[in-house]
């Protein structure tokens, strides 16, 4: 009898550990190709560009300053600022005066705009409003153009908005990235990584939704996404 080769399975399910492991290994990769040290770095480069190495790297080698610039890797040399390292501070923005400038302010390394921990904190805490946009968020003096590493926020976000910050970076990498999606499954938190885009059933272990990769409804092969659709919208009116 002749054996039947078993199917190679053409997608992964990752679960959020695995999801931010390949999203580290992602970064690395990037990082090693354009010789750059800071992870950080790497990581604001990435969301800018939406998560396209190919577009970064052309970009990056063709010009590196002018894409460091627009990307907000870097501030202009304009805007940089001498931070206050000791002694009494006074907070422009809320019109305070800070006693122990070294514990009551903060600045970022790349710019040093310098202000009170807790204007930075009711800025961030605003920024959030913006929803999965607030991965992108600027430095807090408005002529600065610098953006803010992930482990500022996450240094000087209130708690209670962590959680929903560390989401939108996820977000951010899965919905850039054309060979991944969430799971539409109720609740599941899974996403998949897929080898291509076209029409796929995913079958996810954890939520047992069954779901075509290309178009998020549920399994339809070998109907196609457009005839699916058509199907559905047919039966809801």
């Amino acid at each position: 009898d002749m054996k039947v080769p078993e199917k190679i399975a053409a997608y992964e399910i990752l679960r959020p550990r695995e999801l931010r492991e390949y999203q580290s290994k992602f970064v690395k990769e990037v990082a090693e190709e354009l010789y750059m040290a800071d992870l950080e770095d790497v990581l604001v480069l990435a969301r800018f560009y939406r998560w396209n190495k190919n577009e970064l790297l052309d970009e990056y080698l063709a010009d590196t300053q002018q894409v460091l610039q627009k990307s907000g890797v870097v501030s202009s040399d304009a805007a940089k600022h001498k931070p206050q390292e000791s002694g009494t501070f006074f907070c422009m923005l809320c019109v305070t005066e800070y006693t122990n400038c070294a514990q009551s302010t903060f600045a970022p390394a790349q710019c040093g705009h310098q202000y009170c921990q807790q204007c930075w904190s009711s800025y961030l805490e605003a920024q959030m409003e913006k929803g999965p946009r607030c991965v992108q968020t600027k430095c807090i003096e408005p002529s600065c153009k610098l953006t803010l590493r992930s482990s500022v926020l996450e240094r000087l976000l209130p708690y209670k908005h962590l959680t929903k910050y560390k989401e939108y970076v996820q977000h951010s990498f899965v919905s850039g990235r054309s060979n991944l999606q969430w799971c539409p499954g109720k609740e599941c938190v899974n996403a998949v990584k897929a080898e291509f885009g076209a029409p796929l059933t995913i079958d996810c272990d954890s939520c047992c939704h069954s779901w075509c990769f290309a178009c998020l409804n549920e399994a339809h092969l070998p109907c196609t996404c457009e005839l699916a659709d058509r199907w559905l919208r047919l039966h809801a009116s």
